[in-house]
């Protein structure tokens, strides 16, 4: 109860300077700062086609003012104590303090030592006013509306300016206006999400407009041949199917789940349309074993780090190709996982206390003499930044999120609409953290949607106000 103590009574502070705003206000705010957020995950991934300088920090800024005025317009109740997983709580607290340890001792990226502030003083306060609210529709549903519209200005974006096929940079693999298809499979993946859940939770004739929401997301995520994204583009599926089954078996819905099934059939059928609204030429017919991760050939996630020159893409593009054509016939693990055996292991043994400073130690591997500067794991980049405290507390974190997600479908099942939503949301960046950088809270939707579901796995079931003697 320490965190508690510490942050309710700034929080009643707050609340009472901003006491006189009306609900209507209230709500304004939060879908204004809301949608700065959803947005400038948008303006991060699309910088290499509009603001190629865009640079990290100064989209973590950004989102991180927006994150503080969502959080003090939810503040609309005098808050007690509550009951929440508080060890969970400090396990995300103590990897933030980590982090900036680590930064005032090395570089590690200025927006890496905004997050570890983020994770530290901004994100307890944030789980303590939703769990004490517990009104978690309202904050889900929030997100899924700013985040289904975003999607559709962002389809129809790339549609205009960026159709599918105008290049082969990516061996056919579809970049959009990111020019990073697994970047383009994120915003799609958390489109998906947000169009199941409204899907399920709306009520009336509008829910309709739901099932080319969805089948857009997926029909996108296919163009991308991102395999992390489309592994976790099925787990969402199955999810929301069995748990939107045992949701409508709950509540006795029969009515809703014949129309689960019905929308489900529609979804297949409207997949190939949207694929064809994007121009796609002959994209997935292409060989997958020729696609190259831009772990080798895309900048970093922060822009303060070096990129490659158009020389070096082209040896890096020959070398590669040459590697997976003596492996055609043997398919080793790490031609398969595109060389991400090898930097994993080089991470695992460069892990220290307090991590590496990341311009003096560049990562190289065997098949390449191209320096790489990602861990292309989010645990490991962690690890590699920040040391082996930092590592481990926030796999710990993803660990007890995991174990979360599976007691909810498999053991109690979804008895709230909400726990549908986080259950889908965390998948997503799970699954998509094993492969790739996810951490920064603003540079990808799915990560921004995580840290906002995790009130909704830190708030316990029989979570009850505890009276305040």
């Amino acid at each position: 109860m320490i965190v508690e103590k510490l942050y309710i009574p700034i929080l009643n502070f707050i609340y009472k300077h901003t006491s006189g705003l009306s609900q209507r206000t209230r709500s304004i705010l939060m879908y204004s700062c809301l949608t700065i957020i959803i947005v400038s995950t948008y303006f991060y991934q699309a910088k290499r086609f509009f603001l190629y300088d865009y640079p990290a920090m100064l989209n973590s800024f950004i989102g991180t003012c927006a994150f503080i005025g969502f959080l003090i317009a939810s503040i609309d109740r005098k808050i007690e104590m509550v009951k929440i997983r508080s060890w969970l709580m400090y396990v995300l607290m103590l990897c933030g303090i980590v982090i900036v340890i680590s930064g005032i001792h090395h570089y590690i990226g200025y927006s890496y030592i905004l997050m570890g502030l983020f994770m530290t003083f901004l994100m307890p306060p944030f789980i303590i006013v939703w769990c004490y609210r517990r009104d978690f529709d309202t904050l889900f549903r929030c997100i899924a509306i700013i985040g289904v519209l975003c999607f559709i200005c962002y389809y129809f974006v790339n549609m205009i300016c960026a159709p599918a096929g105008m290049d082969d940079t990516f061996w056919g693999r579809y970049g959009g206006i990111a020019a990073d298809p697994n970047g383009v499979a994120k915003s799609a993946v958390a489109s998906c999400v947000c169009g199941i859940y409204l899907l399920i939770t709306w009520t009336g004739r509008k829910k309709i407009w739901m099932i080319p929401i969805i089948s857009a997301s997926i029909g996108m995520t296919l163009m991308t041949v991102s395999r992390a994204n489309l592994i976790a583009l099925g787990c969402i599926l199955i999810w929301g199917m069995i748990c939107g089954i045992k949701y409508c078996y709950h509540h006795r819905d029969r009515i809703l789940l014949k129309r689960i099934i019905l929308y489900a059939f529609f979804l297949v059928v409207l997949i190939p349309v949207f694929i064809n609204g994007l121009q796609l030429k002959n994209v997935l017919e292409k060989e997958t074993t020729k696609t190259v991760s831009e772990t080798q050939v895309v900048t970093s996630v922060d822009s303060t780090e070096p990129s490659l020159s158009s020389i070096q893409v082209d040896k890096v593009i020959e070398q590669r190709m040459q590697q997976e054509k003596t492996v055609d016939n043997g398919m080793d693990l790490n031609a398969v996982s595109s060389g991400r055996l090898e930097i994993w292991q080089y991470c695992i043994k460069q892990s220290s206390l307090l991590g590496n400073d990341i311009e003096n130690k560049p990562i190289i591997v065997s098949d390449t003499s191209h320096p790489i500067y990602h861990a292309h794991n989010t645990v490991l980049e962690l690890l590699l930044r920040s040391g082996v405290f930092a590592g481990g507390l926030f796999f710990l974190l993803e660990l007890y999120c995991a174990y979360w997600i599976l007691r909810c479908v498999f053991s109690k099942g979804i008895n709230t609409s909400y726990e549908l939503f986080a259950v889908m949301a965390i998948t997503a960046f799970g699954i998509a953290s094993l492969f790739d950088i996810v951490v920064l809270p603003f540079a990808k939707q799915t990560v921004a949607m995580f840290y906002l579901s995790l009130p909704c796995v830190m708030c316990l079931n029989d979570s009850v106000k505890v009276e305040n003697k």
